[in-house]
């Protein structure tokens, strides 16, 4: 990623912040997962997994992030794995002060989600776009996002 994408993002989140400080927390979410298996499809390997999730609705918007530590047990291999994703989305009605509900669209965003692995075959992908909130009878949310990816 380019110094000039990182700012922009960099500035994008540092303005959140506030009003991250001052939400109002709708739900939230966190989780610790341990998993042990063997005679994976995909894995030879004994294999253990431990998940750290957390989500959260504000009056803002949205986050959702994890982290999975992956590690192969055996008597060949000592393999770990490190994958994650931090997904925000921000309220263009919070933002602006102002409703954006036209139809059955509720509210709009900006969405933006980053993916890394840091061991193995390591990546770093940053997905960029907007999301719309749809008031759709007999559901509590029904969400779609649209993404820009840079891979």
């Amino acid at each position: 990623m380019d110094r000039c994408k990182l700012t922009a993002l960099s500035c994008a989140f540092a303005a959140a912040l506030p009003a991250a400080a001052l939400a109002e927390t709708t739900f939230n979410n966190t989780s610790l997962t341990l998993l042990y298996g063997s005679d994976y499809e995909v894995v030879e390997d004994d294999q253990v997994v431990m998940t750290f999730e957390h989500v959260s609705g504000h009056n803002w918007g949205y986050l959702f992030f994890f982290v999975d530590r992956l590690q192969a047990k055996s008597s060949s291999s000592n393999d770990k794995e490190t994958y994650g994703e931090l997904s925000p989305r921000l309220s263009l009605s919070y933002l602006t002060g102002q409703s954006l509900s036209v139809g059955p669209i509720k509210d709009v965003y900006l969405a933006g989600t980053y993916e890394f692995n840091a061991s193995g075959i390591q990546f770093d992908n940053y997905l960029y776009g907007f999301g719309l909130d749809w008031d759709v009878p007999g559901f509590n949310y029904v969400q779609t996002q649209f993404y820009y990816a840079d891979n």
